[in-house]
């Protein structure tokens, strides 16, 4: 999922450079809802997913910036939050 909202990403860049780690973390928030919506779609309930195997993201960082589990930790949150 690409986090378009209305047609447009709405921070671009790099995090740790242009885009902080915040706004990464909802963008990547909003990837997973995204992804659920197009998951009820296909299937018709989300009642009917019984586990998530696994959560995979790719974070454009800048040079220096060692955190990108920061990122996708906030998806996986999200996750557990709206299963548990």
């Amino acid at each position: 999922q690409v986090p378009r909202i209305n047609g447009e990403v709405p921070y671009t860049g790099k995090v740790g450079r242009d885009v902080t780690v915040e706004q990464a973390q909802e963008l990547a928030e909003f990837c997973v809802l995204k992804g659920l919506s197009s998951l009820k779609a296909a299937i018709g309930s989300l009642d009917n997913v019984e586990q998530v195997l696994k959560v995979t993201g790719y974070v454009q960082t800048a040079p220096g910036f060692n955190e990108p589990s920061k990122i996708l930790d906030a998806a996986s949150e999200l996750l557990e939050k709206i299963f548990d």
